[in-house]
């Protein structure tokens, strides 16, 4: 069985849960990977056989996406350019985390795909109060794929799993050293670092995309982004403060760290994880900036741990991969069904 592993990469999030189901899937399969987006820091241990710009965002100063970098960079001629120079026909399924190219390849070849991202889980959610059209749009036609399955923070449905939490983070030794750790992508850190002086008392760990080497200015220490420096900072931290993206999300859940969540505009599935973690006592901030001086400092006083457990489902997801092409390849041919939903 040969398969291609699509992975999207405007965020670090789905290479590094990726990378732990490909290597599992290479005890039963031959696996090809094909990267695209360029919004991400870490790195596959081996390389990507196809790794293409794709279709992604760029982020803004002051808490969202910047539109018109993002506009200017959406190249569809060379998106389709990209997808048509993959042989899809040398697949016998594609695996994908939110990426659209191998997708959109697997739906033209009529071979099965099986999608498996958090941004799958929004459809069993209720919807947040302030809800985005376009956002819905985005999530439901940007990756479209014929078997939807999620991660999550809890399970949701037959084929709902647990969040993947990084081994470096999942067995590593949790303490409280006092620091905060920050990590908002949409925010420039100079930004951050003008509200955050306002507390000279509190040592602070900005972490940015931007930033590319470490220095500090009194108590906030600047640090570019790193899996090893930032797995160990979230390990110590006395709190959290990041986006309400999936992945750090969880893994400060699942250490019991104080966690103090700033969605990014105009990001519906951020919405949905703001809607859902405010439910479970989470504290959500809508706006970081001078206004919010007084809510920060509130948590920094009285803010509460909350601890979810995320145990690692990877066998069980890959189990689950094989299973179902198995039994399709022992299927009399149907016509094809586009998404399956959850029974």
């Amino acid at each position: 069985m040969r398969l291609l592993f699509g992975i999207q990469c405007t965020g670090n999030g789905h290479l590094g849960r990726s990378e732990r189901l490909i290597k599992k899937l290479r005890n039963d399969a031959q696996v090809d990977v094909l990267l695209s987006g360029s919004e991400c820091e870490l790195q596959l241990q081996e390389p990507a056989r196809y790794q293409f710009p794709g279709l992604g965002f760029h982020f803004g100063n002051k808490g969202g996406i910047n539109l018109l970098k993002t506009s200017l960079n959406l190249r569809l001629r060379r998106f389709f350019r990209d997808t048509n120079s993959v042989n899809i026909q040398q697949y016998d399924a594609v695996i994908s985390d939110f990426e659209p190219m191998s997708l959109l390849l697997a739906r033209r070849a009529g071979i099965p795909a099986i999608g498996i991202s958090n941004q799958y889980a929004y459809r069993h959610l209720i919807k947040p109060k302030s809800f985005d059209l376009l956002g819905k749009m985005v999530l439901q036609h940007y990756a479209p794929a014929e078997y939807q399955w999620s991660y999550f923070y809890e399970k949701l449905g037959p084929h709902g799993y647990h969040a993947y939490i990084p081994d470096e983070i999942a067995s590593g030794r949790v303490e409280n050293l006092g620091h905060v750790v920050v990590y908002l992508p949409a925010y420039h850190h100079e930004y951050l670092g003008k509200l955050l002086s306002l507390f000279p008392y509190q040592q602070w760990m900005i972490f940015g995309k931007r930033i590319h080497r470490p220095y500090s200015k009194d108590n906030i220490h600047y640090l570019p982004i790193c899996r090893s420096t930032f797995s160990r900072a979230l390990l110590t931290s006395a709190g959290i403060i990041c986006a309400a993206g999936f992945g750090t999300t969880a893994e400060a859940l699942h250490l019991g760290k104080k966690l103090l969540v700033v969605p990014m505009k105009a990001q519906l599935e951020q919405k949905y994880n703001a809607h859902y973690l405010a439910s479970k006592g989470v504290e959500i901030c809508n706006s970081f900036d001078l206004n919010q001086s007084r809510t920060l400092s509130h948590w920094l006083q009285t803010g509460k741990s909350i601890q979810m457990m995320q145990p690692d489902e990877s066998n069980l997801i890959v189990s689950d991969i094989i299973s179902l092409l198995k039994n399709r390849n022992r299927q009399v041919s149907t016509p094809f069904s586009f998404v399956h939903e959850p029974s």
